[in-house]
């Protein structure tokens, strides 16, 4: 009754009515890094996160327990809620999802990370340079103004490597990190950039107490500002890695290898290079035959090249993927005219240059494009040259400057992504919600289409999953137009109920049908003074609940 009072009070004084109860705005849990084999409390944070009901999560193995609150007279109405949770040898290492179910709906997801090792709580602030575990993993919140430092010992000959990841705990940090050496001089320094984390690899020259001292770039701090931390000591022939870069680091290995296979299927002979692409020069170059693709890594001023054999007319599509896999690249293309017999390479007329590619999407989701792409026709029969160079300059990972480059007959297609949208008339003031739907209800998907290869058709969206009394308006996005919107409506009756959705759209070429799953995206991260973007990511589930304790005031 008196959560029904609160609302009320709340709906007429509001300067907005909105036709549903509050949702769930999830900020996370305060220890979203778990050892296997443990049992933890976890405290939830966020706002409308009373009355909690469980905690749902992509694996079914974990489990965890509403903890009851305090039940003293008076008490101010808290924003965080408790769970016990188990987390059994059997769950797999990694990241998972997990939301909240409670009085107010389902949350927005959130990070749990699984890891094998212990894990330490790093205490900032801290007794200045605590001895670094190796055999652990630090898990801890930035203070504003303030950064954690530890000592390592080390011998002559052994390897100090450590990593220093935020982003994969949808934190708002930016983590840096340096070392220094027994006489308090400065080594190395690291940054993280993205979902890439800050890192470095150093083999000590001399014995001694060395410190690693890690914080925020500009120093800010409080629960949005998570890190995870681990360092290891190796001999330099130990092929010992560190643990947590098998589960966050970024990879375009499941990417890669699914470009390669569009690059060799659906009807075409294309030939794929695994090996590293090398600055290439006119009397080593390889002819490639149409279609094809190649795999390699940039380097900042060195160019990677091919050659390869057209026919005139022919319509071609070249592609460079790289920004899209996660990498730190920002790649540039150019088709040259290749030099005729008994010419030089520096005489080769330039056909074509590209850039960035148009982003799309909006303040909600805003999905940008570095990788460059060209649609040509041969001009006449012979051997062209393309060339891919990287914008972006200064030191990273070597894994991180990974690239595809695709020559093939253009192939029409398109992506699909779906997201709950804040209900607000400025989607820049979007923050992470869940999904509270009541009966009598609606709720909104918003629908984004990414047009590829210059697909022009319709798109016929089907939603599947949905119970009986749980309706979907019909929706189809026209040629002209890459968004729309579904309209989910509960029935007077309808019962409770919480599961995932699955949206396809279908579409049509002159010689073949299109069918695309929809990738579920969910706001991170609102808005704020030093990032002012709205974050947003991918997540694993688009989750709707039925709440059946009301029925929608307003429609």
């Amino acid at each position: 009754m008196r959560s029904f009072v609160t609302f009320f009070t709340l709906l007429v004084t509001s300067p907005c009515l909105w036709a549903q109860l509050p949702t769930i705005e999830f900020a996370g849990v305060t220890q979203p890094v778990v050892q296997k084999n443990t049992q933890v409390q976890l405290e939830v944070t966020g706002t409308f996160v009373d009355e909690p009901a469980e905690l749902l999560f992509s694996d079914s193995a974990l489990q965890a327990v509403a903890v009851p609150p305090s039940t003293a007279p008076f008490e101010e109405a808290k924003s965080s809620a408790r769970f016990g949770l188990r987390v059994p040898t059997e769950v797999p290492s990694g990241l998972h999802q997990v939301r909240m179910r409670g009085r107010f709906g389902v949350s927005n997801p959130r990070p749990l990370l699984v890891v094998d090792k212990p894990v330490e709580i790093a205490q900032i602030p801290q007794s200045a340079n605590a001895p670094l575990r190796t055999d652990c993993i630090y898990f801890g919140h930035f203070a504003p103004r303030d950064r954690v430092s530890f000592s390592v010992q080390l011998s002559p000959g052994e390897v100090f490597s450590c990593r220093a990841y935020t982003t994969q705990l949808d934190s708002q940090a930016i983590p840096a990190m340096a070392l220094y050496d027994p006489s308090a001089g400065e080594i190395c320094r690291a940054r993280g950039i993205e979902d890439w984390p800050a890192e470095f690899s150093w083999t000590a020259q001399v014995a001694g107490s060395y410190t690693v001292v890690l914080h925020d770039f500009l120093y800010r701090g409080g629960n949005e500002f998570a890190f995870v931390l681990e360092g290891i000591v190796t001999s330099p022939e130990s092929a010992t890695q560190v643990s947590i870069d098998k589960w966050l680091r970024p990879s375009s290995r499941r990417k890669v290898t699914s470009c390669r296979e569009l690059a060799l299927n659906e009807d075409e002979r294309a030939t794929v290079s695994g090996s590293t692409a090398q600055a290439q020069n006119t009397s080593d170059t390889q002819t490639y035959q149409v279609p094809f693709a190649v795999a390699g890594n940039l380097q900042s001023g060195i160019p990677n090249q091919f050659d390869f054999e057209v026919k005139a007319g022919q319509q071609l599509r070249l592609d460079v993927c790289s920004q899209e896999l996660g990498r730190l690249t920002d790649p540039r293309l150019y088709l040259f005219q290749h030099p005729a017999t008994g010419e030089t390479a520096g005489t080769m007329p330039l056909l074509s240059e590209r850039d960035d590619e148009p982003g799309f999407g909006g303040p909600e989701l805003l999905l940008p494009s570095k990788d460059p792409s060209l649609d040509w026709h041969a001009p006449q029969d012979g051997i062209y040259r393309v060339a891919v160079l990287d914008n972006e300059s200064g030191q990273r990972p070597v894994d991180s400057t990974e690239f595809i480059l695709r020559v093939s007959p253009p192939r029409p297609d398109f992506e699909l992504f779906a997201y709950r949208p804040f209900p607000t008339n400025n989607p820049a003031g979007a923050r992470p919600m869940g999904s509270n739907l009541l009966r009598g209800g609606t709720e909104v998907v918003r629908l984004l289409v990414n047009r590829k290869h210059g697909y022009a058709g319709p798109i016929d969206i089907e939603v599947l999953g949905l119970p009986d009394q749980i309706t979907c308006s019909a929706l189809s996005i026209p040629p002209d137009a890459n968004s729309g919107v579904l309209i989910l409506a509960a029935a007077e009756d309808a019962p409770a109920w919480c599961g995932s959705l699955s949206i396809v759209g279908k579409g049509a070429t002159q010689s073949r049908l299109i069918e695309r799953n929809a990738q579920p995206h969910a706001v991170s991260a609102k808005a704020s003074a030093e990032m002012n973007r709205v974050h947003s990511r991918a997540c694993d589930d688009l989750v709707i609940l039925v709440n059946d304790n009301d029925v929608a005031p307003l429609s």
